[in-house]
């Protein structure tokens, strides 16, 4: 997780070179320094897509954790990686807790998303899917580039970070912060 999280660098596959398929350390420093703050890899050559994959996928598998570590699994009857992203074009809102991290304050965080055409219609576990394969030099099966996975995923982290929920968009038109209601 420390490699990944965050890792910076344009969203690409990784390099076949440093990184293969499947590839095992054997040690925790055998993990190669990726984080491009102190001259690492940048993600061993995928960039955002490499940290925003990892993250997706910690989500998916938190939320489907029994408490104590993590959600109900409740999230929808497949957990969160059962949510379906929705057609191309349609907006979905969100509301998280700002820098507080209290949910429900004057410092909460409205944002609307979309996703890029290749993606909508998808569950979150077929967009990660999609994107390992992008990462492991493998066709993808969603026809997404590097670039649209990366969008997709990061909006996907972001909706639900901080305790953030689906909301109303109102007169919201277009992607990006808003005013909450």
């Amino acid at each position: 997780l420390i490699a990944y999280l965050p890792t910076g660098g344009t969203a690409n596959k990784f390099k076949a070179s440093l990184v293969g398929a499947d590839t095992h350390y054997a040690t925790p420093s055998a993990i190669p320094d990726l984080n491009k703050t102190t001259g690492g890899t940048k993600g061993e050559g995928a960039g955002v897509l490499a940290g925003q994959t990892m993250a997706c996928s910690l989500n998916s598998f938190l939320s489907a954790c029994s408490p104590p570590f993590g959600g109900s699994g409740t999230f929808t009857a497949s957990g969160f990686g059962g949510f379906t992203l929705p057609a191309a074009g349609t907006l979905v809102c969100t509301k998280r807790s700002g820098n507080d991290k209290v949910l429900g304050t004057g410092d909460d965080i409205c944002q609307a998303f979309s996703y890029p055409n290749c993606a909508a219609g998808l569950t979150v576990t077929q967009v990660q899917a999609c994107a390992n394969q992008l990462l492991a030099g493998q066709v993808n099966s969603c026809g997404c580039s590097a670039s649209d996975l990366n969008v997709a995923l990061s909006n996907i982290n972001l909706e639900f970070d901080q305790c953030g929920n689906v909301i109303d968009c109102g007169s919201v038109t277009s992607p990006g912060v808003f005013t909450c209601p």
